[in-house]
């Protein structure tokens, strides 16, 4: 549910960023892929990806390598641009817009529910080191410093990335894009005109082509595991005999994400609702790791209580604070999913897709049980 349903996201992202860069270098106003191209594309992005992947880990980190180095250096030219034109004496296209934002619109705790939905998907994938852990190197050390130092890169990135367009668009300009439209894309538009735009969209291309690829290498060694543990089909744990690499798990997830793709296409036509594909993946998903997530953190308290002598190879500074702070706020989060109605009717059906889960995992282990 979280991981497909972020694979989905981000390769409809992609896909846009391709049809941005096309119909700039071409000249046109209109968007050149057709709804059923995008989601055809997008799947064709998944299943290259889950061919890289299961191929060799070489192959799929060192293509996560070079594409976050490009993710990172966009980043930054976003956050010195503003700031380089003015100082290079040419402020044309430059205004403050800080100070034409409109009128604030009135507080209400539901709508900062919603907002940070937005906010955990933007810095979702911090936990991605975990499941690697074992592959890693004096894990108690390294582990914690990939955590943290990872985290503060990307603050201080996208931090800076907005910081930059709220000084060269303002929030209506943002609101108010096209569907399809980048607001990166607008940004270097507005700054360095239509080339500067697709230049824009080729780095989004790239930085979502290595989203979707990091998501490809950690997701199926989830599933993996399971299958090894007994928690899932066996099968699941199966590896390429000539690759060595989890195949099954990954041909699996990379079949879910497309199902999740098409059905989604197909339920925005079918009750003709107003969120993009875009979106409603990402609501999915986060509705999911809101939950699951946070039953993972806080799982330091049942074993605490349980194993009280056990060795702590990793430390909790402020125990038990900081993790009641944590579950705190993603409960707030999801209790305002179901409070507003334009996002319950997908916190039901979330709900529909954990509770199928839940009862296809009860008849498993029953069968388990019975085989044993």
């Amino acid at each position: 549910m979280i991981r497909a349903a972020s694979i989905a996201a981000l390769a409809t992202v992609f896909v846009g960023g391709l049809d941005n860069v096309v119909r700039t270098v071409a000249g046109q106003s209109q968007p050149w892929l057709s709804d059923v191209m995008r989601v055809g594309l997008a799947i064709g992005v998944i299943v290259i990806l889950a061919g890289v992947n299961i191929r060799g880990v070489r192959w799929g980190g060192g293509l996560q390598f070079v594409v976050t180095l490009v993710k990172v250096f966009s980043l930054l030219a976003i956050l010195v641009l503003p700031f380089a034109l003015v100082g290079l004496g040419d402020p044309e296209g430059i205004r403050v817009a800080l100070l034409n934002q409109p009128e604030v619109v009135p507080f209400s705790w539901s709508g900062l529910g919603i907002a940070f939905f937005g906010v955990l998907f933007a810095y979702h994938g911090w936990m991605n080191v975990a499941p690697i852990a074992g592959e890693i190197t004096r894990p108690q050390r390294n582990i914690p410093i990939a955590f943290l130092g990872g985290v503060g890169i990307v603050l201080f990135l996208y931090l800076g990335a907005n910081l930059a367009y709220c000084l060269t668009l303002t929030l209506e300009e943002m609101k108010n894009l096209p569907e399809g439209d980048i607001v990166a894309a607008e940004f270097c538009r507005r700054l360095l005109g239509d080339h500067g735009a697709a230049l824009a969209s080729a780095a989004i291309m790239v930085s979502t082509f290595g989203a979707l690829n990091g998501n490809m290498l950690v997701g199926p060694r989830l599933l993996y595991a399971m299958g090894e543990d007994g928690l899932a089909p066996r099968w699941l744990s199966s590896v390429h005999v000539q690759f060595q690499t989890p195949a099954a798990a990954t041909a699996v997830l990379a079949a879910w994400t497309a199902v999740l793709l098409i059905v989604g296409y197909w339920a925005q036509r079918q009750f003709t609702m107003t969120k993009s594909l875009f979106d409603m993946m990402t609501d999915f998903a986060m509705f999911g790791a809101i939950i699951f997530e946070t039953l993972a953190v806080a799982t330091i308290f049942v074993f605490r209580r349980r194993l009280p002598d056990a060795e702590r190879p990793y430390r909790c500074p402020l125990y038990p604070w900081i993790p009641l702070a944590y579950l705190a706020l993603p409960a707030f989060v999801l209790f305002t999913m179901f409070i507003r109605d334009e996002e319950r009717m997908q916190s039901f059906v979330g709900l529909g897709v954990i509770g199928f889960g839940a009862l296809v995992y009860w008849v498993w282990q029953v069968q388990m049980k019975r085989a044993a």
